[in-house]
């Protein structure tokens, strides 16, 4: 054989290469497209997807169209697809992607949010400024409305974040008594904050699951799961916070204090104290707006940023000890264990904001953090300030999050979770 001459063999392989990647393609498109079709036209799937053969009578007029055109060009059982897909993300609830920038439809939010009259409101576990701040903020909102309104939350508020809540408006799952535990079952509308996704939901996504309310999903995160509810996202908005703001001008509630308050926190902790690449000029216009109805910006920095408590110190110092850099320094690695919290004298809450630490060393473009979680399990945090796409590497692990932010869980062993994250970011340098 001659210089410049391809093996018989080699230009067979990868035409079946080829092939199986294209036909790999059409499931996984297959798959996001009937998912999707459960957010545009709040048609929910059942949990878990059936993948015996049954198709979920989902098709009606409105879509009917739409799933005969796809079907037509991909001769692809729809069973099959969501049973490929489901494969593909190791037997968690489907991971999809989300609508990049699918405009809001506010008088469809609305609509719902009016017609109902008990309303719960839930984020994601592990809570942090944006979820909190939200919360509280459309609390007031819902309130302004003449709605009854409760927070139950998956976890408890971190202590940072307690200035926010002085009436204790937030109840957590495991403090929550008979009384709550009532209201929380007669529900007429179940309102998710922050979050789409069931892990993130916590001990709270049973109650979720189960209960007969109508549900509702105010999100701005571009990977989560189709949770059988009415679906309302941006993943351009920097904050979940800053949908809130938005859902007040809809709802014709003016903003006031104990509302822009909690909504300036979301927006200011989600965007890194508005240094992240996501705050934009709309960003500024948003806060200038709630800073008119008498947010303090230097009060609101102070109760977040200099109130450390000294096993924060302290568990900072043991975790940036432990860091490793790979990829010629380009991506920074460092993990928290339970123990190191006992050491130190720390809460998981301590632990936010380690990982953006990392960003800090010269030369570095990724960062990641394992977290050791009391059920023995890991979250980790991805970190990004180059092209890699963090939601696209924690949906790898049944996650989600942000292109430049995004976490997940790893079921596994210490050793094999480490593995498991730094063989995933060098992947994305080959």
């Amino acid at each position: 054989m001659t210089s410049g001459q391809t093996h018989p063999s080699s230009s067979l392989a990868k035409k079946v290469v080829c092939r199986k990647g294209i036909q790999h393609m059409k499931w996984m498109a297959y798959g996001c497209l009937v998912s999707h079709l459960t957010r545009f036209t709040h048609i929910p799937l059942p949990d878990p997807i059936p993948t015996d053969g049954q198709f979920h009578p989902f098709v009606e007029k409105r879509t009917s169209w739409i799933v005969l055109f796809f079907l037509f060009f991909t001769r692809a059982p729809a069973h099959a697809a969501l049973a490929h897909t489901s494969a593909l993300t190791a037997k968690r609830p489907i991971c999809t992607m989300m609508p990049m920038h699918a405009p809001i439809d506010w008088q469809r939010f609305a609509e719902i949010v009016h017609s109902a009259s008990k309303i719960v409101l839930t984020m994601h576990h592990r809570p942090d400024g944006d979820c909190v701040g939200s919360a509280l903020a459309m609390q007031q909102i819902l309130l302004r409305l003449g709605k009854n309104v409760r927070i139950i939350a998956p976890h408890q508020t971190p202590p940072n974040l307690a200035f926010l809540d002085p009436n204790h408006s937030i109840t957590a799952l495991e403090n929550l008594d008979a009384e709550g535990a009532e209201y929380l079952q007669s529900a007429d509308l179940f309102f998710v904050l922050d979050t789409s996704s069931w892990a993130q939901l916590g001990e709270m996504a049973t109650h979720f699951r189960e209960s007969s309310a109508r549900k509702l999903v105010l999100d701005h995160h571009t990977i989560g799961d189709a949770l059988g509810a009415e679906t309302f996202i941006n993943s351009q908005a920097e904050a979940a916070g800053t949908l809130v703001v938005q859902a007040a001008n809809a709802l014709g509630v003016p903003l006031a204090q104990d509302i822009a308050l909690p909504a300036f926190v979301a927006i200011a902790t989600d965007t890194g104290w508005f240094r992240f690449s996501s705050t934009t000029s709309e960003t500024f216009r948003t806060a200038a707006r709630l800073l008119d109805v008498g947010v303090q910006p230097d009060e609101v920095y102070k109760e977040l940023y200099e109130q450390e408590s000294l096993g924060r110190i302290r568990l900072v110092g043991r975790t940036l000890q432990k860091a490793e850099a790979y990829l010629e320094g380009q991506f920074l690695f460092t993990w928290i264990m339970l123990d190191d919290l006992a050491a130190a004298g720390a809460i998981p809450s301590d632990s936010e904001d380690i990982v953006n630490m990392l960003l800090q060393v010269q030369g570095s473009k990724m960062a990641a953090l394992l977290s050791e979680l009391r059920d023995g399990t890991f979250k980790v945090s991805f970190r990004s300030r180059c092209e890699v796409d963090c939601s696209l590497l924690a949906s790898q692990f049944g996650g989600g999050g942000h292109k430049k932010a995004a976490g997940a869980s790893l079921a596994l062993p210490f050793e094999q979770a480490k593995q498991a994250v730094v063989d995933a970011v060098s992947a994305k340098f080959e």
